[in-house]
């Protein structure tokens, strides 16, 4: 056993001759992850989906009818077209982003109206013609889209009381049929409650 006394101090003192390749190594990976980390594209919001764009542009349009009623004594629209004349909404408004169809292009407002109302440049049909505020009922069906638009998997409705709602497509053939057969609907298929048109 040696007399020579311990230096405690002698732990703490770094061995300057020992080599710091782990130390380096260890500060060269952070440094990479930090650079990789700020290299990386930041994460995109998810592309809003071709349903909820249209549920939109029927929102929008049910917004404008109801500021067309409140300058016209309640009376509807006679037509989308209108809309597009007397309100300020936008002629893409009128087209389902998942029906490929397209705006009109036309030069004046009167002339995309008139392509909006004569269907070329409009994904919805509307059922509002001749309704007056009031006498609408909440679940009444004003404004609808073809069945086809989103793939045969439903349909997008804006009801009498502004509301939007996509319907599976058993409840939009349902509508669609009742429809063809002339009747305003008043409830959903499960309720079937229907009223005929006046």
């Amino acid at each position: 056993m040696s007399n020579t006394p311990i230096n405690r101090l002698d732990y703490a003192t770094p061995d300057l001759n020992r080599p710091k390749t782990r130390w380096w190594a260890l500060f060269t990976l952070l440094a990479a992850l930090v650079l990789i980390i700020m290299l990386l594209p930041e994460p995109r919001s998810r592309d809003v989906s071709p349903r909820v764009k249209c549920a939109s542009n029927l929102r929008q349009i049910g917004q404008a009818i109801f500021l067309y009623t409140n300058d016209n004594a309640g009376q509807y629209p006679d037509s989308l077209g209108t809309l597009l004349l007397n309100e300020d909404i936008p002629s893409p408004i009128f087209v389902c982003p998942s029906s490929h169809g397209i705006a009109s292009a036309k030069p004046t407002t009167r002339e995309q109206a008139a392509e909006i109302d004569s269907g070329k440049c409009c994904s919805y049909i509307d059922l509002g013609r001749g309704c007056v505020a009031g006498r609408v009922l909440a679940d009444q069906v004003i404004v609808y889209e073809p069945l086809t638009n989103h793939g045969g998997d439903g349909m997008n409705v804006l009801f009498g009381d502004g509301h939007v709602e996509f319907l599976g497509k058993v409840q939009a053939a349902s509508i669609l049929n009742q429809i063809a057969a002339g009747k305003t609907i008043v409830r959903l298929p499960d309720s079937p409650t229907t009223t005929t048109r006046p």
